[in-house]
């Protein structure tokens, strides 16, 4: 049975009810849609803390791999110096480097044997300078390392050939007991492209835990260091520095596999629970340095109590008031309800005919009833008036009149709007397809352009005259330019300068200058700098155009470099009376790329045929000098006997005279390059216990070497000349050894000190008679 009920009990049951179910439904959906940004928006800012941070490691690892990639890339060229003059240079020239930068606390190198040492054919051995900071300042050590293979680490890196950052490492540090956890910032010498040597810079980690300590923006936050191997290299708790991370955090690790995210350098975040049941938020961000193949990783953490607390009061406040507002609009509709009357009937007749979708003016009602009745009724023919409108205005949108104007009903009209939104749009849409069209047909132009200049350079390519007056035609032609002239680079004689090759439509005076130097005037320029140049404000003496009316200045120049892989071969220059838009010009940088290839090609083929010319006249040269060069020949065979004699002979006396004589060769600094067996044999050390040493471990008085006269006999050296006197030397058991000696200082042929070498003979039993 159906029930019948009161317009007014209609009223408050289904108003009151839809509109409050519609109003907790939106107020709960906004509320939870406003925690859910406003945790994602606190997530956002603690991966941003993250990343600034990461940002700082990443300046701290970069300032030292910029000056071990900076000293790898200057000093790949060592082996073109001998090794007694670059070995003891690159140990000076690290000092200052040491001394300037104090969080470094060791500086070294290797050198790679195969790399500079003539007939060394196997794949480990290097020499090694090493300088690190002690106790009294830096000290050097010179060694050689590797010489029955590659320690671990190195090899790897040595295969890898690439920049990078070692994982963390205990070690002692101004020679004190206590150890450090220390890193090592390495580049690779390369010498195209191959291994040859490394710089590395061996640092502390102590200024990256006190950074990593620094991190706390909110309370219970805090963040740690990992390397790309897993280990801790910074923790606020220190107890887990230079663990794995695997150790510490298994679960986390095996849960989200946190090894693969750090090796790949990948940014992640997760939510995890302590002991204490409390969540926390932790994020891994990449620090990535350089071109570095190793990929550390930074991790932030900060409790959700944190991020939750201000979201949970914005949202109680936001529950408050949207349940206020609903008791609100409750009792809203419950006082609208009661002013309703029997009027409302007709108004309810309207309102069926206008949801049929029947607009017209027998719709208005003439109600005089002087309440709310009279005024919902001069609201509905208001409504339906403005509906008659946006009726008519819809129609004339449907036929294309877009400039047709609609009265809003007021500023909450909503259809209104969405109808101008509507008109907008469309016009947008109108507009957004003219341009389309406009920039198809801009590639179109392109396309073709480069198609047709494309099939010019194909079929000119042998031609070089008719290629570039082909170009110029097709260039002022396609671009409605008036003039057009190109210009090459002339290296024949000694001057360089830019020759008028080709010119279209040019005036005689221009033709006439047919010579510009690099850097002269704007086409000079545009070759100097390489880059287009284009006027809009042209001189009023720089270039006429002529027609049959007269001359007049052109409206825009452009002159485009032909850019070439080798340089830069010319330059093209068109005027016009009308503008030449930037899509036009950014055809002409493209043809005037495949230009310059096309003309270097041709070049090459013109030089590659004389030299071909010269080459066969050289050959027939040849054939008349063969004979001439056998006999040659034969004589130099002779002279290379007779040299091979003389070599042997000279090779005797070398072997009688070290028989009887110390031979003792040492560096500008001291340092003993090599010594002969007599030496061995007379001073009881071995061959391996002198060099590398100071030449004062053989002094008999090991402080001469602080006496003025020592000094006075490197300043003989250094100004080349010999020294000859009796010199007192000690043995390895501590007797003294009275020699006569001779040194004599060895120089290169640009005046820097090589070596010097010393003979001395043995006179303690001719001083005893």
């Amino acid at each position: 049975m159906r029930i019948k009920l009161r317009i007014k009990q209609k009223i408050l049951l289904l108003i009151i009810t839809t509109s409050t179910l519609l109003y907790a439904i939106s107020i709960g959906y906004v509320l939870i849609q406003s925690r859910k940004m406003m945790v994602d928006d606190a997530i956002e800012k603690a991966k941003l803390v993250a990343e600034n941070s990461a940002q700082k490691m990443q300046i701290f690892f970069e300032r030292d791999l910029s000056l071990a990639r900076t000293l790898a890339q200057g000093l790949s060229v060592f082996n073109e110096l001998d090794s007694t003059v670059w070995q003891p240079f690159f140990a000076k020239m690290y000092r200052p480097i040491l001394e300037q930068n104090l969080h470094i606390n060791t500086l070294w190198d290797s050198w790679e044997y195969y790399s500079y040492v003539p007939n060394y054919t196997k794949g480990f051995g290097r020499y090694c300078i090493s300088l690190f900071r002690d106790k009294n300042g830096v000290d050097i050590k010179i060694d050689r390392r590797s010489l029955t293979g590659d320690p671990l680490r190195y090899g790897g890196f040595k295969k890898g050939n690439q920049e990078g950052i070692w994982e963390p490492y205990l070690d002692q540090v101004l020679k004190s007991e206590e150890q450090y956890l220390m890193t090592t910032v390495a580049a690779p010498i390369r010498q195209q492209g191959k291994f040859v040597g490394i710089i590395g810079v061996d640092v502390t980690l102590e200024d990256l835990q006190k950074q990593v300590e620094k991190i706390r923006p909110v309370e219970g936050s805090y963040s740690f260091l990992i390397s790309m191997g897993g280990i801790i290299a910074a923790h606020p708790d220190t107890s887990f520095v230079n663990k794995n991370i695997s150790d510490v955090l298994a679960n986390e690790v095996n849960k989200h596999k946190l090894l693969d995210v750090i090796s790949n350098g990948k940014e992640y975040h997760y939510i995890k629970t302590d002991q204490n049941g409390d969540d926390h938020l932790t994020v891994f961000v990449p620090v990535k340095v350089g071109k570095s193949y190793s990929v550390w990783s930074l991790a932030y953490s900060v409790p959700m109590e944190i991020i939750t607390s201000k979201v949970d009061k914005s949202f109680y406040v936001s529950l408050f008031v949207g349940f206020f507002g609903l008791i609100l609009l409750v009792l809203v509709i419950l006082f609208v309800a009661n002013g309703l009357t029997r009027p409302i009937t007709l108004i309810t007749h309207s309102l069926k005919r206008l949801s049929m979708g029947e607009i017209s003016e027998d719709l208005v009602l003439h109600l005089r009833t002087g309440d709310e009745i009279e005024d919902m009724a001069q609201a509905l023919n208001y409504s339906i008036q403005g509906l008659n409108h946006k009726s008519v205005f819809a129609t004339n949108i449907g036929k294309g009149n877009y400039s047709t104007q609609l009265e809003l009903l007021s500023s909450n009209d909503e259809l209104g709007k969405s109808l101008i939104e509507m008109q907008k749009s469309l016009i947008k849409a109108k507009n957004e397809e003219e341009l389309r069209l406009a920039e198809e047909r801009k590639r179109t132009w392109a396309n073709e352009g480069i198609a047709r200049f494309g099939e010019i350079l194909h079929r000119f390519s042998n031609d070089q005259k008719h290629l570039i007056d082909e170009l110029l035609r097709h260039f002022v032609k396609y671009l409605d330019a008036n003039q057009g002239a190109l210009y090459l680079l002339n290296e024949d004689g000694e001057e360089k300068f830019l020759e008028m090759v080709g010119a279209y439509a040019w005036d005689r005076k221009k033709l006439m200058t047919r010579k510009i130097m690099i850097g002269e005037g704007q086409v000079g320029a545009c070759f100097h700098e390489n880059q287009t140049i284009y006027l809009t404000k042209v001189p009023n003496d720089y270039i006429k155009i002529g027609s049959g009316l007269g001359d007049a200045n052109p409206t825009c120049v452009v002159i485009v470099p032909l850019k070439h892989e080798a340089g830069t071969l010319g330059v093209l220059e068109l005027a016009s009376f009308q503008q030449i838009a930037d899509y036009q010009v950014e055809l002409l940088e493209k043809v005037c790329q495949s230009v310059a290839n096309t003309i270097s090609v041709v070049k090459i083929n013109d030089r590659t045929r004389l030299l071909l010319e010269k080459s066969q006249e050289q050959a027939e040269q040849m054939q008349a000098q063969e004979e001439e060069m056998r006999q040659n020949m034969e004589e130099l065979l002779a002279t290379q006997e007779e040299m091979a004699r003389k070599e042997h002979e000279m090779s005797l006396r070398m072997d009688a005279i070290s028989g009887l004589a110390m031979i003792t060769e040492y560096d500008f600094n001291g340092s003993i390059l090599s010594v002969n067996h007599k030496i061995c044999e007379v001073t009881g050390y071995a061959r391996e216990e002198l060099l590398n040493k100071h030449h004062s471990i053989i002094f008999n008085n090991q402080d001469f070497a602080k006496t003025e006269s020592y000094t006075g006999f490197w300043k003989m050296m250094r100004n080349q000349v010999p020294f000859e006197g009796i010199l007192r030397r000690k043995a390895k058991d501590g007797k003294e050894i009275i020699v006569k000696g001779y040194a004599y200082p060895m120089f290169d042929d640009d005046g820097l000190p090589l070596k010097v070498i010393e003979v001395g003979v043995k006179i303690n039993e001719f001083l005893n008679q």
